[in-house]
């Protein structure tokens, strides 16, 4: 199972995740609401692999919340620069485009990385 949520819905990801709904999921947060302590908190708890795509010009990033999910759990993080909270960077439609490279590539090798042939 494979679950993914997107901003706002990143307080969903969280609620399921503190009530236990997630186990055996992959969770991907995408422009997470860092600043926001249940999903922060969630987020440390976490028991389950976990990809966050951010974008550090994102007005609900914090980059230090996000550090130290990473350094407690694991968590794999794409990180693009200059990334607003839609993930593109304003003002240059290439590397907006390079960016959204860089998710599916992302996405793509974590759900490699944890899929079971067969499953």
């Amino acid at each position: 199972m494979i679950l993914i949520g997107k901003s706002i819905g990143t307080l969903t990801l969280a609620a399921l995740l503190q009530a236990g709904e997630a186990q055996g999921a992959l969770v991907i947060w995408l422009t997470p609401l860092l600043h926001q302590p249940i999903v922060v908190n969630a987020a440390l708890a976490a028991q389950t692999p976990s990809l966050f795509i951010v974008g550090n010009a994102d007005h609900t990033y914090d980059a230090s919340a996000m550090e130290r999910i990473r350094q407690a759990t694991g968590a794999e993080v794409v990180l693009i620069e200059g990334g607003d909270h839609r993930l593109e960077v304003e003002g240059d439609i290439y590397r907006s485009l390079r960016a959204m490279e860089e998710i599916l590539h992302g996405i793509e090798k974590f759900v490699a990385r944890y899929s079971v042939v067969g499953s």
